[in-house]
């Protein structure tokens, strides 16, 4: 069963990539690496996607937003007001411990 995450209060497009911010801290929501979210759009269509990063806009000292990265999108794909939803809830243990994953350049 879908579990609302957020809705998306920015975005835009760089490198190829959509990026998304949330309207929630992100320790107020629990978002993964990889996780399959569905895009429910103020238009009324849906779209699933892979995340590809996951990150967040200021240091820690600070309420941070949840900042979401996906390839191969464009902003029509997400516009400010689309919903959020984790597909797949029911994640193994072991995806559990992985909130955020090391880019390595």
């Amino acid at each position: 069963m879908p579990k609302f995450l957020f809705n998306v209060a920015d975005c835009w497009v760089q490198s190829n990539s959509l990026i998304i911010f949330s309207d929630r801290p992100d320790h107020e929501i629990d978002h993964r690496f990889g996780d399959q979210l569905e895009l429910r759009r103020p238009d009324g269509t849906v779209i699933q996607a892979k995340n590809q990063i996951v990150f967040v806009d200021r240091p820690a000292t600070e309420t941070r937003s949840l900042a979401v990265a996906f390839s191969n999108m464009k902003e029509s794909d997400a516009p400010v007001g689309t919903e959020v939803w984790l597909i797949d809830s029911n994640r193994s243990d072991e995806k559990l411990h992985l909130k955020f994953r090391k880019v390595e350049k």
